[in-house]
């Protein structure tokens, strides 16, 4: 199995269209640097190949699989002056974060055989990865965190987060492991008639539309990003304060609405209600 490929060799099956070729769909955020991709333009950072599975805490074990993808370490080559230590913050299509340490990124996990028995650490590559299999559309893609090598290599399932749309580098400032803290300041109990509050309620209760407020602060580093999740699709994001988000879309019932937050060394803690909204 081939586990590198040169960029300029590319398979007929690699070479057909696909309908995110052109769209900008990951993000690659550093600082005041953010770099927007499309996935023609994530392939033609290089494409790498290798197998990988990953061990659930039942014991059981998904794949090994062949991932094509593009190497972490090949796209952190495309940031003006990156540090020389740093963590990076995997988000998902859902607000999932997961942080990876710089030792994680150079490839020192855990790595387990096919039957589940610990072999060693390292010999793998961290790669985001746009194929299983040779296809586009595979489960936890389009884009997914996988740990690969030519030898079926086999690490733990967090490890893997799905879905994923944003990579943020984080610079660790000391040795933070606080949580921040969050709260959703609107809607509370309460209920709205355009954005206005009317009366008390036992649950918030909107009619129309309606301003989401959050409150995030952390005493020991700065704010790095606020998510608005409603019902695990992403809604907001913001990197600086007032931490507001208008929702004005058309909905009707009962929605799930979580508010999270994560610092600069990437620890995050979240707040989540629920809440009645009927905007037509």
């Amino acid at each position: 199995m081939n586990i590198a490929v040169p960029t300029d060799v590319i398979s007929p099956s690699e070479n057909e269209y696909h309908p995110l070729d052109t769209v900008t769909f990951f993000t690659l955020t550093y600082q005041e640097e953010q770099r927007d991709y499309s996935l023609d333009e994530l392939e033609n950072l290089g494409k790498y190949r290798g197998t990988g599975g990953h061990l659930k805490e039942t014991g059981d074990i998904t794949g090994p699989f062949e991932y094509t993808g593009v190497r972490i370490l090949t796209l952190l080559n495309q940031l003006p002056n990156p540090p020389e230590t740093y963590k990076l913050v995997t988000i998902s299509n859902d607000g999932y974060l997961y942080t990876f340490t710089y030792e994680q990124i150079q490839g020192d996990v855990k790595v387990y055989d096919t039957n589940g028995n610990y072999v060693g650490r390292g010999d793998v590559v961290m790669l985001l990865a746009y194929k299983e299999h040779g296809d586009y559309d595979f489960y936890g893609g389009p884009l997914r965190i996988t740990w690969v090598n030519d030898n079926n290599a086999v690490t733990d399932a967090p490890l893997w987060p799905k879905y994923i749309t944003e990579i943020e580098v984080i610079i660790p400032s000391g040795q933070d492991s606080s949580l921040p803290q969050v709260s959703i300041e609107k809607p509370e109990n309460r209920v709205y008639l355009f954005d206005r509050e009317i009366m008390p309620s036992s649950i918030p209760l909107i009619i129309g539309d309606i301003t989401i407020k959050i409150n995030a602060h952390d005493e020991q580093s700065n704010i790095a990003k606020v998510l608005v999740i409603i019902d695990e699709e992403l809604k907001y994001r913001g990197m600086t304060p007032p931490y507001q988000w208008r929702w004005d879309e058309r909905t009707l019932g009962m929605h799930t609405l979580i508010a999270k937050a994560y610092d600069t060394n990437g620890n995050n803690a979240d707040d989540e209600i629920k809440i009645w909204i009927f905007n037509l």
